[in-house]
């Protein structure tokens, strides 16, 4: 009678340490170091995007007309 709840722990245990074993697999993604063309790996860019101290929406409507600047700097 006492090998069922046996049986049921080490069941519990192998698939607590099949889990710990696949997480790194399956959660684990490679981080991406730059832009992906034509399969190449290319030098990683920044552009400048200026900031706002104030942005002024309506209210009344969710679609909104709004004008980003785009700085000589960025190519």
């Amino acid at each position: 009678m006492k090998k069922k709840p046996l049986y049921a722990c080490i069941i519990v245990l192998l698939i607590i340490i099949a889990v710990l074993l696949l997480k790194p697999l399956v959660l684990d993604k490679k981080k991406d170091t730059g832009v992906k063309w034509n399969t190449e790996e290319k030098e990683v860019r920044y552009i400048k995007i200026p900031s706002f101290s104030e942005v002024y929406f309506r209210a009344d409507t969710d679609v909104q007309d709004f004008n980003f600047l785009n700085p000589p700097t960025n190519k």
